[in-house]
This record gives structure tokens, C-alpha cells and sequence, in this order.
């Protein structure tokens, strides 16, 4: 799989894989709160749909032709496009979490921290 693309808030030392130990800790069992579990389906819903767009922009990336990198730093490519989709679809899952009072919580909590208090 290709790296991780730095995009807002983030800087390309940041580290994005997580143990599963890192996992276990951003979600305890008491993460979800008083969610209800339809929202909770709806949320996890909006997260494969992020997730598709995600690998399909890996799939793309990675096929792409070194001479067409100047097309996807303009973001004018599909590459670029599924990029985007992503990016959007995951933050708004991001966002509909934090509504509901669900914390993201160790490592994976500080940096949604970092990238949410990014100012563009």
C-alpha cells in the first residue's frame, strides 16, 4: 500500500498506523456513550463508504504514471477525486462522533485533535 498523503494537519512524519494496541485504547468499551445502535449502523455505514474510496484511491495512486504527478498535485485526476471523497466522507464521520459525545481517545485521539485545530 502507498503511504499516507500528507494533507491538512497532518506532516509527513506523522506516523498513521496503529497498533492494535493503540486501536483498543482509542475506543474503550465505554466510547459510544448513549448512542443508539441505528446510529451507530448509519455511522459505520458512512466509514465503509470513506474506507471504498480510500482503497480505490490507493488502487489508483499507485498506478499512476510518475510523469501524471503533477496532475494529481493540481488535484485534477480521479486519483485526486476519490482522494477528496474520502477525506470528506471520513470527516463527517469524524464529526457525527464527536456530536454524539463519542470520544476518539490515545494516539488516534491527538491526532484528530491535531488535524481538527488545524487553521487553513
Amino acid at each position: 500500500m502507498a503511504a499516507h498523503p500528507a494533507g491538512v494537519g497532518m506532516t509527513p512524519d506523522m506516523d498513521l498506523d496503529y497498533t492494535d494496541a493503540e486501536w483498543a485504547e482509542s475506543g474503550a468499551e465505554d466510547a459510544l456513550g448513549a448512542t443508539l445502535p441505528e446510529e451507530f449502523i448509519v455511522l459505520h455505514r458512512q466509514w465503509m463508504w470513506a474506507n471504498q474510496q480510500r482503497e480505490r484511491f490507493y488502487e489508483l495512486l499507485d498506478a499512476t504514471d510518475p510523469e501524471r504527478r503533477d496532475e494529481f498535485a493540481s488535484l485534477a485526476g480521479k486519483d485526486a477525486g476519490h482522494m477528496l471523497a474520502w477525506y470528506g466522507l471520513l470527516w463527517s464521520v469524524i464529526e457525527a462522533f464527536e456530536d454524539r459525545g463519542i470520544a476518539f481517545r490515545g494516539r488516534f485521539g491527538e491526532d484528530i485533535a491535531a488535524i481538527s485545530d488545524d487553521q487553513i
